[in-house]
């Protein structure tokens, strides 16, 4: 059986016949093609390394001689180093959120509680009231009483790592100085981010209005589903629909797009001094850096899923049967959904059958009253009656 899901604030009391859905809780919202509570599982994220360069040291100039009171100016060639160690800390993936409870009816409803809380693609002008509270926030399922809040669109990595020994010393000449190990290694820690880099996952604007009191289904609401609801319901979060693999953002106002699944950070940090150092008597290297030199490290993380813990779920909007309406509960299946039989046609011929389309009540199959021979059954195909059947 196919059950409606609609939202509810947190400080409301659950409407009879409707459920707070658990399955929901701490877990956001995102239309889709097909149903999957758990879609989407990662709470936090790290990086991996993409790549990184160390920058040669520059030529320093400057060694100072041990016992011999005197300082001694040398020139000596640059050196690099490769990386050793990584380490990046977890960040949360949750966006700004708001909480709401998801709340379920089994079946499809033909009336709505007061206090439900339903998404549109338009304002609406009486008997729902537009709930702002939620402007601006995603929204993430509870099964609280108060509607939590938390989450960013940004964030920073605290990114550690070790610089591997180069090893290099070289040549010699009779005199005395203190220099790097030649077996030295560097540190670095930097936060990588950049403020500006936008961790928004892919969203949807769209209104969400309250409902005021006890009502019909309202023409234009959009409900989330876990199957087909049949009849004047039609899907909008299908492959190639508004909300195909979007969050939802409520806002005051519809339609606007944006935000990726991933994301990447760069960074460039300066290393520490060597790791140890080495006082050199007699022949001391010709060419050795400077006991306090350092080096520029630039790196670029891998890019990553930022998407929340997910709901992937069906999303139908409902269109209200014309004024007048009877539904008799025959159906006919037209390749996509179900349309409804059982109206009589309001243009005069009351004794006809029609079928609505959704925007307009046609014909399936009548006797053409031109033809004598009544055997015959025609179908009007919107300007001409076409022989569906003859009976010979």
């Amino acid at each position: 059986m196919t059950n409606t899901y609609l939202f509810l604030d947190p400080t409301d009391s659950t409407p009879t016949g409707w459920s707070v859905d658990a399955n929901f809780n701490d877990t956001y919202i995102r239309g889709s093609s097909s149903w999957n509570l758990s879609a989407g599982s990662a709470t936090q994220h790290n990086h991996d390394l993409s790549s990184l360069t160390c920058v040669n040291t520059t030529s320093h100039n400057l060694i100072t001689s041990l016992g011999k009171d005197v300082q001694h100016t040398r020139s000596y060639t640059t050196h690099t180093h490769t990386l050793s160690s990584f380490a990046d800390d977890n960040k949360s993936n949750d966006p700004p959120y708001r909480q709401l409870k998801v709340i379920k009816y089994t079946g499809v409803p033909s009336t709505l509680e007061a206090d439900v809380i339903a998404i549109f693609d338009e304002t609406v002008a009486s008997g729902w009231t537009r709930y702002s509270s939620q402007d601006g926030k995603y929204i993430k399922g509870t099964t609280g009483g108060t509607a939590g809040t938390g989450g960013s669109l940004t964030h920073t990595h605290t990114i550690t790592g070790t610089l591997d020994t180069d090893g290099t010393t070289n040549g010699g000449e009779e005199e005395e100085a203190t220099g790097p190990h030649p077996d030295h290694t560097h540190s670095f820690s930097q936060n990588s981010g950049n403020p500006s880099v936008d961790c928004e996952p892919p969203y949807i604007t769209a209104y969400l209005y309250k409902n005021d009191s006890q009502s019909s289904l309202k023409d234009g609401m959009i409900a989330m589903f876990d199957d087909d609801p049949g009849a004047n319901w039609a899907i909008v979060s299908g492959d190639g629909d508004d909300f195909y693999q979007k969050f939802i953002k409520p806002a005051d106002g519809y339609g606007s797009t944006g935000g990726a699944s991933t994301h990447t950070h760069s960074l460039s940090a300066a290393s520490s001094a060597p790791s140890a150092t080495v006082d050199y008597y007699g022949s001391v290297p010709s060419q050795i850096p400077s006991a306090t030199h350092t080096h520029t490290v630039t790196a670029t993380l891998d890019a990553v899923s930022h998407l929340p813990k997910y709901a992937d779920v069906l999303m139908y909007k409902y269109t209200a049967p014309a004024a007048g309406y009877t539904d008799s509960g025959l159906r006919v299946w037209d390749g996509s959904k179900y349309i409804v039989v059982g109206k009589s046609d309001t243009r005069g011929a009351d004794d006809i059958l029609c079928l609505w389309n959704g925007s307009e009540y046609v014909y399936p199959a009548l006797v053409d009253p031109d033809d004598a021979d009544a055997t015959n059954v025609y179908i009007w195909n919107g300007s001409a009656y076409k022989c569906l059947v003859h009976v010979s």
